[in-house]
Order: C-alpha cells, then sequence, then structure tokens
C-alpha cells in the first residue's frame, strides 16, 4: 500500500522488498509505507489502534497485522538509508508476534536471575535504597532497551551489513553517541552488538 499524495516520496522498489521480507515472516502481515516531513523512521500498529478507537459491534475490523512504516520523505532516494526500516519491520515483529517475550524466555537462566535481581528489590536497587517508582523505571527501560537490540539484531539478519551502516551512517552527527535514553541504548552499544551479530553471521570482513 502506498498513499497516493505521497507516491513520489517512497522508493517503490523498498515496497516490495519489505513486503517480501514481512510476509515471509508472517504470511498474513500487511504493510503501508509514506513518506513523512519529520526526519525520521518509524512504525506504527496501525490494525491494533484503529480497531481500539471503534465500538464493539463495528465490523469488518483491520487486520491487527496490519502496520505502517514511515520514512522521511527528504531522503526518498537514499537507498541505504531505508535499511533502516529492517529495524522498524523488527518491532512489527515484536508488536505482533511477542519476540521480545521468546527471547527473555530463550535466554539462559543465569542471565534471567542475574538481571532480575539487579533490577528489582532482590538486588542493587533495594540496597540503594530505590523505592518502587525507581524499579519500576529500570524494568521499562531494561524492556525497552532489549526490544531496540532485538529489532537491530532483526535487521542485521535481513540486511546484513547495509543495515550497520545504514545505522552509522544515521547516527553520525550524534553529538553523544555514548549516551542513552529511556527508550533507546546509546549509539555505540548498539553498533558494538550489531558488528557482534554480523561477525557471528560471517560477516566480519564486510564490518571491520
Amino acid at each position: 500500500f502506498v498513499e497516493a499524495a505521497d507516491a513520489l516520496s517512497v522508493p517503490s522498489g523498498f515496497v516490495y522488498y519489505l513486503a517480501e521480507q514481512s510476509t515471509r515472516l508472517m504470511p498474513d502481515a500487511q504493510l503501508a509505507l509514506r513518506g513523512d516531513p519529520e526526519f525520521t523512521y518509524g512504525f506504527l500498529p496501525i490494525g491494533p489502534a484503529v480497531n481500539g478507537s471503534l465500538p464493539a459491534d463495528v465490523t469488518p475490523r483491520l487486520s491487527d497485522k496490519f502496520g505502517l512504516f514511515v520514512i522521511p520523505s527528504a531522503l526518498h532516494d537514499d537507498a541505504l538509508q531505508h535499511c533502516i526500516l529492517g529495524h522498524e519491520l523488527g518491532h512489527f515483529l515484536e508488536r505482533t508476534d511477542g519476540l521480545l517475550d521468546e527471547v527473555w524466555k530463550s535466554a539462559p537462566s543465569g542471565i534471567r536471575n542475574k538481571a532480575y535481581k539487579l533490577l528489582t528489590t532482590e538486588g542493587g536497587l533495594r540496597r540503594g535504597g530505590a523505592g518502587l517508582e525507581v524499579q519500576n523505571e529500570y524494568l521499562t527501560q531494561f524492556a525497552s532497551w532489549m526490544r531496540e537490540v532485538i529489532c537491530d539484531v532483526t535487521a542485521c539478519h535481513l540486511l546484513g551489513p547495509a543495515f550497520f551502516y545504514a545505522g552509522l551512517e544515521f547516527t553520525a552527527f550524534d553529538a553523544e553517541p555514548w549516551k542513552g535514553s529511556a527508550w533507546h541504548p546509546p549509539p555505540l552499544l548498539r553498533h558494538w552488538i550489531n558488528v557482534g551479530e554480523l561477525n557471528h553471521l560471517g560477516w566480519d570482513r564486510s564490518v571491520q
């Protein structure tokens, strides 16, 4: 799907590739792709958002696996930068198939226990005198960072080094790449993890 008014802002070739990759992983997925004046890439779960605003007795409804992907209109002809959509596709998979929960459940119990003890009243936060509100804040940030890393790794599997170099270019003007936010890990940490994943996939010579 491409909105008619944005047809000239959307690279048609990438539409087909994105649709092919998403339907390979989720056969019943539906996508919409549109250009946006904001200088950012993004994903919105448009199906659940629209359905949630409708009265319960209204039918038909959109598929819960209907996602809207946004690209910066100013970069409509920058093929490398559009590889960041691989990360947004990871968000689509995570939102619809619970990828974060699957990864967390498959992690070794020792890692899960260590993280839990550090981030809850059973560990470091309690010894530091942190209250419940602070503990919840740390747990929320931990889950958000995990989600972002999982989406990066998904993009590495889908697009290889192209995603890695797109990420380097997109964050090239970040004045403090060693700093993260409540929702996103530091760019330097993300690049380091992506290099490790690409090396694991056999792309080591491409990211040296």
